[in-house]
């Protein structure tokens, strides 16, 4: 299965300036989060904006427990 965080880059690194939001829920266990306030069972809010520059892509955003 498919991690909903691997984002296909592709179409971001034809043209600089190409920008993509990505906005998911993953289960803290697939993140490897070594915090005890932060449940097994529970979820992580993430939200980031990945935008092509040249030379590269620049990620930005949060996740939230």
């Amino acid at each position: 299965m498919a991690s909903p965080l691997v984002v296909n880059i592709l179409e971001l690194t034809r043209r600089p300036g190409t920008d993509k939001d990505l906005v998911v829920a993953v289960p803290a266990t697939i993140l490897s989060l070594d915090d005890p306030r932060v449940a097994d069972d529970q979820d992580v809010d993430v939200d980031i904006h990945l935008e092509s520059v040249s030379g590269g892509i620049v990620v930005t955003g949060t996740a939230v427990a």
